[in-house]
C-alpha cells in the first residue's frame, strides 16, 4: 500500500486507474459520470475531494444503468451513516428502500466550507450481485467533523456510472478511479 494526499484527501492506495472525473457548479441538480465502470474492475474509488454550499446539503447518488445509461430510481437503495463531530456528539443516519444513496455522504452543514469524501463501490458492473458502497467523509464547519458511511445497491443489475444529486451545492469535483 502506498499512502497518497490527493487534493485535501489523505488515502491508502493500492493500484488505482483513473477513469473519468467530473465538475459541476451551480444552477445544476445532478452531475452524471457515466460510462465509468466496465468488466475491468470489481472495485472502483469515487473521490469527491471538494464540494462548496451554501446552506445544508445532502449529497446523495445512484447507479445509472448499463442497459440504457438511465438513472435508476426505483426504490432499491438502502444506506446508513454515523456523523461525528470534534465536541464528541454522534449522529446517525438510517435509509431503507430509498431512490438513491441517501446522504451517504453525511450531512453538510451550512456555509461555505470546503467537504470532501471517498466511496469504495463494489461489483457495480456485475449483473449478478448487489452493489455496495463504503467512505468517509470530511468537512470543516466551525471545527473539523466527518462521516462513516454504507450502502446497498439492491438490484443483481449491471451499472455504467453514477449519478450525484446535488442540493444546494455551489461547486462539486469528482472522480472515478478503478482498483487493480
Amino acid at each position: 500500500y502506498i499512502s497518497i494526499w490527493h487534493k485535501g484527501i489523505f488515502i491508502m492506495a493500492t493500484n488505482l486507474e483513473f477513469i473519468k472525473s467530473a465538475t459541476a457548479s451551480g444552477g445544476v441538480n445532478t452531475l452524471d459520470i457515466s460510462d465509468c465502470f466496465s468488466a475491468k474492475y470489481d472495485v472502483y474509488e469515487l473521490f469527491i475531494p471538494k464540494i462548496d454550499l451554501s446552506s445544508n446539503a445532502y449529497l446523495n447518488f445512484r447507479f445509472l444503468k448499463a442497459s440504457d445509461g438511465t438513472a435508476d430510481s426505483t426504490s432499491n437503495y438502502d444506506s446508513a451513516g454515523l456523523m461525528f463531530s470534534p465536541s464528541g456528539a454522534f449522529g446517525e443516519n438510517r435509509y431503507t428502500n430509498s431512490t438513491n444513496l441517501s446522504n451517504v455522504f453525511g450531512l453538510i452543514n451550512i456555509g461555505s466550507y470546503n467537504t470532501g469524501g471517498k466511496l469504495t463501490i463494489y461489483n457495480p458492473f456485475s449483473s449478478s450481485s448487489y452493489t455496495f458502497v463504503a467512505g468517509h467523509t470530511v468537512n470543516w464547519y466551525s471545527n473539523l467533523g466527518g462521516s462513516k458511511n454504507i450502502g446497498v445497491h439492491k438490484v443483481a443489475q449491471s451499472n455504467s456510472g453514477i449519478q450525484i444529486l446535488l442540493s444546494n451545492i455551489d461547486f462539486v469535483e469528482a472522480s472515478i478511479y478503478g482498483v487493480k
